[in-house]
């Protein structure tokens, strides 16, 4: 699996595709978008990491990830989503999952992951107008530095 970078006028900027899922990044005003279409298993898991880790490092806005393309997320897939959540937080970059398909959502719903990592109905609604924190970044930071 390569990673392709474009000159940034085209949508995917960062991106991969792999027999079984696929991710591109579309970096937007406020926000940057990771759609992620496909399968997150063990075989793909690790590419992903890759990707959303690079995009953390890039990313100056919220980092949403478009989870409505994904047709199957397995434990492996949890892990990265949560790997990414705790990178984000570590450079204060909100995170926002968005229009998970309905086997993700329920997964996240059997996990409690829902309650954890923050979900919107769309890539649009999570774009945030304000330019605070998100509280579980705010409470994240907070443990840093106190603690």
């Amino acid at each position: 699996m390569t990673f392709k970078e474009g000159d940034g006028t085209a949508e995917q900027v960062i991106g991969w595709d792999h027999a079984q899922a696929s991710l591109s990044v579309v970096p937007q005003d406020a926000c940057t978008v990771v759609k992620v279409s496909g399968v997150i298993d063990i075989a793909t898991a690790p590419a992903l990491r890759e990707g959303l880790y690079r995009t953390c490092e890039h990313c100056t806005g919220r980092l949403v990830v478009d989870l409505s393309g994904v047709s199957f997320c397995d434990a492996c897939g949890l892990a990265v989503l949560i790997g990414t959540q705790r990178r984000a937080t570590l450079r204060d970059i909100p995170l926002r999952l968005a229009a998970p398909s309905p086997p993700v959502a329920r997964l996240l719903q059997l996990t409690g992951l829902d309650r954890i990592l923050p979900i919107q109905p769309s890539p649009d609604t999570a774009t945030p107008d304000e330019k605070t924190p998100d509280a579980a970044v705010r409470h994240a930071r907070d443990e840093r530095l106190n603690g």
